[in-house]
């Protein structure tokens, strides 16, 4: 089945936001949206806003803020000295300081060459296969990235200069721009497999990053009922994801259309986040896991130390129902805006209702109105849209694979209701039972935190013929006897007969990326490992 967001019911008010004069008007194309009418051309048009609030903080860092004027005016040096070397090139940043970071992708752009943002888990051999996949023709590095591009990299390694940059002319206004053209190349977690290089346009960066916005604007007036509420002073988001994924780099894109500051300091603990939305004053946090929200909402803090606090972002896949709940009872006057998205969508596919993850329903929340959702008789989701990239940037049998026409498939199994919302189940494959009786991993999870006290667990598949084809990992739990047991009665209860395919293993510490997912490869390796030891119980 195919539905498509634009067909999706809306109140009259909300109707209002992406009709004819509204905030999101929707720029129609034979009747289908291919975008938002005034959305800026490009990357290089986005960054130009920056004049309008030039003495706005845009990045606070290691107590030290930087305005947006002057990250603008040194990414114009920047590009200045890049003049020549940038064009229509694809251009790696191996650089660790997040305002210099900031300062070279805003260079590139406005200097008409293609980012590609590289992780910086990426080891050396990764590193070295992505820059020859994505046919990088210029490193931009500082001190460490230098050392790294010496060990991996053949082409040429341009070391950051603000001295040299001080007497370069400031780029001329920004290399014209087609909707269609290439503007970044970023790459995906690799929780399943290998990480792969998406290559976006200037169009799916732009309805991207209107789409969050128009998100977050449908679940706040889903919220109070009335028009979006317009908060006093300018918002700032401590933000955890990292500035090299897609959901830490599309907070950098919307802080030019809301000109809110952005809080990059990292808690080393989960009790350092009070401290840290109270000295910042953040009005949002985005980019926490699960377990990390968890083990903050479980300590002791002090509530009126985050006053200010108005909203936790949770997005990827579905919020876990226990975290939703925490949330709501130890933050009463805080709204948790969760939703689906991918990195090939440039983020936002859904906006759920405040308390949708609350109800455990598995529904992310209805679809935008620029996207459609095609339900395979598999179950398999896919997704078409302006925001949704075209391809990856190699090899073409991937592309093959996950690409029919202008649908992503997206490998995540999952239905739509008949009120338009979208329930994502999990990855394809990863289940045990049957296919009718199906108990996802991420379920499994929510099942094992909801009932069993536990610092954190993962399951991951082991593959080979069932039974016993996954394994579940529990960290900081004791008496593996008992937890198997009580696993075991769990499993059975949701899916009749599926404990039989699991295995039970105690483990130090669930393998996460960098923006909280399992990484399931990683902890598969381990769990094989143990398996071997006959560390690991049958839940039966």
């Amino acid at each position: 089945m195919i539905l498509h967001g634009y067909d999706v019911p809306l109140a009259p008010r909300e109707r209002r936001l992406i009709d004819r004069g509204g905030p999101f008007e929707l720029e129609l194309i034979d009747g289908a949206p291919a975008g938002y009418r005034h959305a800026p051309a490009g990357l290089a048009r986005l960054f130009a806003r920056a004049r309008r609030f030039p003495d706005q903080p845009q990045i606070w860092t290691a107590g030290c803020a930087v305005t947006f004027g002057e990250l603008l005016s040194r990414a114009q040096a920047r590009a200045g000295a890049l003049a020549g070397r940038a064009e229509g090139r694809r251009i790696a940043l191996l650089i660790e300081s997040p305002v210099e970071w900031l300062v070279s992708f805003m260079a590139v752009s406005l200097a008409g060459g293609v980012c590609v943002v590289i992780p910086p888990t990426f080891d050396d051999q990764v590193l070295a296969e992505v820059l020859e996949r994505s046919a990088v023709g210029l490193a931009m590095v500082d001190d460490a990235g230098a050392d790294r591009a010496l060990r991996v990299f053949a082409g040429e390694a341009w070391r950051i200069d603000r001295a040299s940059e001080a007497s370069s002319s400031p780029a001329a206004e920004p290399t014209p721009v087609e909707p269609d053209d290439e503007a970044l190349v970023v790459f995906t977690s690799g929780t399943s497999g290998a990480p792969k290089g998406v290559s976006l346009t200037n169009r799916n960066l732009m309805t991207g990053v209107q789409n969050m916005l128009l998100a977050g604007a449908l679940a706040a007036m889903r919220r109070e009922g009335a028009a979006p509420p317009r908060a006093s002073g300018r918002p700032a988001t401590l933000l955890l994801s990292p500035l090299s994924h897609i959901s830490g780099l599309s907070q950098v894109l919307l802080s030019y259309f809301t000109s809110g500051a952005l809080v990059l300091d990292q808690p080393e603990a989960a009790s350092d986040l009070t401290d840290l939305i109270s000295r910042s004053g953040a009005r949002a946090l985005y980019g926490a896991s699960a377990p990390l929200l968890k083990a903050w909402l479980t300590s002791d803090f002090d509530p009126t130390a985050i006053r200010k606090l108005e909203v936790v972002h949770y997005y990827g896949l579905k919020c876990p129902a226990q975290t939703a709940a925490m949330i709501a009872e130890r933050l009463p006057g805080v709204r948790l805006a969760s939703g689906y998205g991918m990195t090939e969508t440039v983020g936002a596919i859904t906006a759920a209702e405040p308390d949708e993850a609350l109800r455990g329903e598995g529904s992310v929340g209805r679809l935008l109105p620029t996207l459609s959702v095609r339900i395979g008789e598999d179950g398999e989701i896919s997704i078409a849209g302006p925001s949704v990239a075209r391809r990856y940037i190699a090899p073409e049998a991937l592309n093959a694979r996950a690409f029919d026409g202008a649908w992503l498939q997206t490998g995540d199994l999952g239905r739509v209701e008949a009120d338009g919302r979208l329930c994502v189940h999990d990855r394809s494959g990863d289940f045990i039972g049957t296919r009718a009786s199906a108990l996802y991993f991420s379920d499994i999870e929510d099942l094992i935190r909801g009932q069993i006290e536990v610092d954190d667990v993962g399951v991951c598949s082991l593959g080979g013929e069932a039974p016993a084809n996954a394994a579940i990992v529990l960290v900081g739990a004791a008496g593996l006897n008992d937890l198997a047991a009580q696993v075991g009665r769990l499993l059975d209860q949701a899916a009749p007969g599926s404990a039989a395919q699991a295995r039970v293993l105690l483990g130090e510490r669930i393998p996460r990326t960098l923006t909280g997912k399992v990484e399931r490869r990683a902890l598969a390796r381990y769990a094989q490992t143990r398996l071997a030891q006959a560390d690991a119980l049958d839940p039966r």
